[in-house]
């Protein structure tokens, strides 16, 4: 977990973290499969070289109306299921605007 996406994309996509590449291939050799931000008011999902980014920043505070269908208040549901992870973005009337699965296999 880390504060500022590595690779934002919304408000911030124009302010990437200056080493953004070098933590992406570290994050790559130690085997790290999933990497979650704030720091932008919205939310994404997003898979580079099959390691997933989410940022989850619409948890309370204003949202980033620029970002389209990725503004909206909501909260991560998570469950383990035999070797993955599932992941549900809920938003506050309770429906499903994405889900995901990690990997966790090691494969």
């Amino acid at each position: 977990m880390i504060h500022r996406p590595l690779y934002p994309q919304n408000q911030h996509k124009d302010e990437p973290l200056i080493d953004n590449d070098e933590l992406h291939a570290l994050f790559l050799e130690h085997k790290v499969n999933l990497v979650v931000a704030g720091h932008e008011h919205t939310y994404s999902h997003i898979v580079k070289d099959g390691l997933n980014y989410l940022i989850t920043g619409g948890g309370g505070s204003p949202l980033f109306t620029g970002g389209g269908q990725a503004s909206f208040f909501h909260y991560m549901q998570m469950f383990e299921m035999d070797s993955e992870l599932k992941f549900y973005a809920i938003d506050i009337l309770g429906r499903t605007k994405d889900e995901f699965s990690v990997d966790l296999s090691g494969n």
